[in-house]
């Protein structure tokens, strides 16, 4: 999407036609992103806390820049030390590195990146410390770190209270290192969709940070930052008070999980595919794996014919079948709702499109591509879905007229309603004969 180096090769492709593009392609609704941007800056705008967005999402140094430009943000949060050294190098000076960085070979790379620009570091054990501490001391640079306490994700982090106490107190005399602060990471709640149930888990979990805060300054030890949060609860998050920096990152491009929780947010991201080969009720994408989220992707719209409508999330349901070794299950149902964007009903026809991983086959309409030509897709792209399985390279799109009337069923496994039925073929059985003695 962009190069810190040069002019990126996609700098061409800015403004052409659809039909001019290569597939698989990777697009951005650059005025829907810009909308995104602009209403979470507003949102931190004036207040005692600020957005350090986080990088991990995008992977994009024009778009961090946006994020910063559109104000109301102190820096950039990032993964992993490669990616601090890409956000250096495209001139974002305040960074921080959310996990912790180990190993003789990355300490020599963090203190040259410290050296360059304001560099801190997540840490929960105090040899992280020590590590960092020595090759800053040898190379002249300072290292901010924050002591990362785990309030529930059961991730990385140290336990809230003396625990986080204790590691702060043994970092101070450390050389080549700044004690700036904690960073406190609500993972478990981010995606609890019930609003209130989200609140409430967010702010339990921050409880135990701030109480932690508290306790860290009784000590007589200032407590600048505490970063934590993301796009789903910044709501929360942004308004307690003692919380400094909210990390929020999915919301410059959004995903179909994430609008479910932030409906007032557009979705700007999608995967451009093309039909590469069709014949009556079958048509093979050259889209695969590699070129969308690994766990699934969902049908947008078509550009051109045929046209497509979002089902009533009032009278229609349907849903995702996954394969599991040799067994098949039914893998979460959902509401064909417009915000989901996963089943999709043509003009027509109320037929109802599910998804298959069983066979990677996408099922649909039979009149879907009857005597019509190859046509183009653009898919919603998932960087982390579970309701819709895979479309690999190579799938297939078949029939799936109902053959009369469909009764709701329910699958007793996941507890929700279900109109498809299940399809897949009988599971064989060997017979075993006893050999009779000699």
């Amino acid at each position: 999407m962009n190069s810190v180096r040069g002019q990126s090769p996609a700098d061409d492709w800015i403004g052409a036609p659809l039909e001019d593009l290569d597939t698989p392609a990777l697009l951005l609704d650059r005025s829907a992103s810009d909308y995104n941007l602009q209403r979470m800056a507003e949102f931190f705008r004036g207040r005692g806390c600020q957005l350090r967005p986080h990088f991990k999402n995008h992977k994009c140094v024009t778009l961090a820049r946006r994020q910063l430009d559109a104000g109301s943000a102190v820096g950039i949060t990032c993964a992993k030390l490669g990616e601090a050294e890409v956000l250096a190098d495209g001139g974002v000076g305040d960074v921080l590195i959310a996990n912790q960085v180990v190993g003789s070979r990355k300490m020599a790379r963090l203190v040259e990146l410290a050296r360059r620009i304001d560099l801190k570091v997540a840490i929960d054990d105090i040899c992280q410390a020590e590590a960092i501490s020595q090759a800053a001391a040898a190379a002249g640079a300072t290292v901010g770190v924050l002591v990362e306490v785990d309030i529930g994700s059961g991730r990385c982090g140290v336990a809230p209270g003396e625990p986080a106490l204790e590691l702060a107190r043994r970092i101070l005399p450390l050389a080549g290192l700044r004690f700036d602060g904690l960073q406190a990471y609500e993972g478990h709640a981010v995606y609890v969709k019930d609003p209130a149930q989200r609140e409430r888990l967010v702010r339990q979990a921050f409880d135990q940070a701030l109480q932690t805060r508290r306790l860290v300054e009784a000590s007589g030890i200032e407590v600048r930052i505490l970063s934590g949060g993301s796009s789903s609860t910044h709501q929360i998050t942004g308004t307690i008070e003692g919380v400094t920096e909210v990390q929020a990152g999915s919301y410059a491009t959004m995903d179909w999980r994430y609008a479910e929780m932030l409906p007032d947010f557009q979705v700007a991201l999608s995967v451009l595919a093309r039909v590469i080969s069709k014949r009556p009720g079958v048509a093979v994408l050259d889209v695969g794996l590699k070129a969308a989220a690994n766990s699934g992707f969902r049908v947008s719209r078509t550009i051109r014919r045929p046209r497509f409508r979002a089902s009533s999330p009032k009278n229609t349901r349907s849903c995702a079948t996954r394969r599991t070794g040799k067994s098949a299950r039914r893998s979460n149902c959902f509401p064909a709702t417009p915000a989901r964007r996963a089943i999709s009903t043509a003009r027509s026809s109320s037929t109802r499109i599910g998804a298959w991983s069983t066979s990677g086959r996408l099922r649909v309409p039979e009149n879907w591509l009857e005597n019509t030509p190859p046509q183009r897709f653009a898919h919603s792209k998932r960087l982390a879905a579970r309701a819709c399985p895979a479309l690999f390279c190579g799938s297939q799109i078949t029939d799936s007229r109902p053959r009369g009337p469909a009764s709701p069923q329910t699958d007793r496994r996941s507890n929700f309603p279900c109109n498809q039925r299940r399809t897949s073929p009988p599971r064989r059985t060997r017979r075993f004969t006893r050999r009779p003695n000699p």
